[in-house]
């Protein structure tokens, strides 16, 4: 499932979930054809906008890419095109001292150098928009999350090829906020939690692959197996990972359960 924000309406927290570089956003977006207009997947900001960390996608020519301000100086990276009324994957980072980079479906676009950092960061916005009107009300989100790390490009990959941010294991700790989106706009599964501002209502994802990590994991003793047990379960998805792709082998995850001993 995903969330589908109303006109004007929008999740924030007043938390900085990140502040400096590295830094990574992404997220799956579905948006419709519409006037020009600036739109947020996820911007981390100040209270005026002037200065911000921000994944973008453009309605009217349907563009993405990876932004940031500090006042008055905007720089971005370059701009990736996609096609309204499909769902994509877009991903931003933020790296280095002044670089930024955008990918689209698991695509680089042209990483791109200057401007200084951000300051006074203290929130964090889903789906906030730059000028009026506000022709797309059928934004559509899904799986935001963002990361205090940068992602390989093999990892933006598998995401983009379906797999949950739950699924980066070693980014476990460095994974700032995670929203999946599937039943309401301030459902966190990584904190902190976001207040929907106006309204926003389920919708659905049809590229969704439920692969996450299994991250419910109970420790018992097991005169058995050992010492002690892992009993572990959740949902996995089926495939493996050619060259610098994740290769789906179903569009249906499976449940499955092991126990491993120590």
């Amino acid at each position: 499932m995903a969330v589908q924000f109303t006109a004007n309406s929008y999740a924030e927290t007043l938390t900085a979930v990140a502040t400096t570089r590295p830094l990574t956003m992404a997220g799956w977006f579905h948006a419709d054809a519409g006037a020009a207009t600036t739109g947020y997947i996820a911007a981390i900001c100040d209270a005026t906008g002037n200065n911000l960390f921000g994944l973008v996608a453009r309605s009217g020519d349907e563009k993405v890419s990876a932004v940031e301000r500090r006042q008055a100086s905007w720089n971005q990276s370059s701009l990736l095109s996609y096609s309204a009324g499909s769902w994509h994957h877009a991903c931003a980072l933020f790296y280095g001292s002044t670089t930024r980079q955008v990918y689209l479906d698991g695509v680089a676009g042209t990483a791109t150098s200057a401007g200084s950092p951000p300051l006074n960061l203290d929130r964090t916005l889903l789906r906030i928009r730059q000028g009026l009107p506000d022709p797309d009300s059928g934004l559509r989100l899904a799986e935001v999350a963002i990361w205090n790390a940068q992602l390989s490009a093999d990892e933006i990959g598998w995401l983009a090829a379906g797999v949950s941010p739950l699924a980066l294991g070693h980014h476990l700790s460095k994974l700032a906020l995670y929203h999946p989106l599937y039943r309401a706009a301030n459902e966190s599964l990584v904190s902190p939690v976001l207040t929907t501002v106006g309204s926003a209502m389920a919708y659905p994802h049809p590229r969704t692959i439920a692969a996450q990590s299994p991250t419910q994991m109970a420790i018992a003793r097991s005169p058995i197996a050992g010492p002690y047990r892992r009993d572990v379960s959740g949902l996995f998805l089926p495939g493996a990972v050619v060259g610098a792709t994740f290769v789906a082998g179903s569009l249906t995850a499976t449940a499955h359960s092991y126990t491993e001993g120590d």
